[in-house]
């Protein structure tokens, strides 16, 4: 058990800066939780493979993480993670990924 909650994926896909804009305004029963965020890449590994018998959404997708990509030219690359087959992909903040936010451990 890993100690995370996971939210609902986003109905679209989202640029980098629209995910992390996605996850910060979270409204559950009224109330904006301000803990909700981007998994890391290790976070989002841990749920690879099971996500169509826990979760109801489509996994083909790749989904953002906030672990970045190392480059030393703009724009900024994160990895992403595809949740059926745990490939990773690297997209630059401008690519439209899937979002799935987290809250808990880091």
């Amino acid at each position: 058990m890993t100690g995370l909650v996971w939210d609902t994926v986003s109905t679209e896909k989202l640029s980098y800066k629209e995910a992390l804009s996605y996850c910060k305004e979270i409204i559950i029963q009224g109330n904006v939780l301000d803990d909700w965020r981007l998994p890391t890449k290790s976070e989002i590994q841990t749920i690879t493979g099971k996500t169509n018998n826990i979760f109801n959404f489509n996994t083909n997708d790749n989904f953002w993480t906030s672990t970045s990509f190392p480059q030393s030219a703009p724009p900024a690359t994160y990895y992403s993670v595809n949740l059926s087959d745990s490939k990773q992909s690297i997209a630059d903040e401008n690519i439209k990924n899937a979002v799935f936010c987290v809250r808990g451990n880091r």
